[in-house]
């Protein structure tokens, strides 16, 4: 709820390093049962997508989508703008991945929509309403238009000042329960 701050950004960052030791130490456990396990980290690194900028691309190229991901295996739904959404925290969550060759029993793929304006359009859209970049594009409905455009996102800019964006999510009302409200802005 403090974003765009130092406070979210260093929880942005702690999160991914404790992520990516969790999915080490679970494939590393799957690999000791005999199975092969491969854990893909959580991000790729803000420069490899600045370098994907200066190489003349339109359009971010992660090395893997947990996106994706997360809806294969179950998780989630996505949303107006692509992000993961689940009943439980709305799109307040982050996803790792592991694959591996153990034998898993799959969730069942979630058929309900969850967001909003998916169940009934032109319903919430607070997304984009939060995004201080809108008027760029930054944030596109999702499948058609692709859904966040990193390239656009004020989250480049706030990188550069050592702050990460979440104020789309911050605005989504999915999973916030009843009669909770947002933290104050700081």
């Amino acid at each position: 709820d403090t974003t765009p701050s130092t406070l979210y950004r260093k929880h942005y960052d702690q999160l991914n390093i404790r992520m990516t030791e969790g999915a080490y130490q679970l494939a590393r456990f799957l690999e000791r049962k005999g199975f092969k396990a491969l854990f893909i980290p959580e991000t790729d690194p803000f420069e490899y997508f600045f370098e994907q900028v200066s190489q003349g691309a339109t359009r971010l190229c992660p090395s893997f989508c947990h996106l994706h991901g997360a809806v294969a295996a179950g998780l989630g739904r996505r949303g107006k703008v692509g992000v993961v959404l689940t009943p439980q925290y709305g799109p307040r969550q982050r996803w790792i991945t592991v694959i591996t060759t153990a034998e898993l029993t799959p969730d069942p793929k979630r058929e309900r929509e969850l967001c909003l304006d998916f169940l009934k359009p032109g319903s919430c859209g607070k997304c984009i309403e939060a995004c201080a970049t809108k008027q760029s594009g930054a944030l596109k409905p999702w499948p058609d238009e692709g859904g966040v455009e990193m390239f656009n996102c004020d989250g480049r800019t706030l990188r550069a000042k050592g702050l990460i964006c979440g104020q789309c999510i911050q605005a989504c009302p999915l999973g916030r329960g009843k009669g909770s409200k947002p933290a104050r802005r700081f």
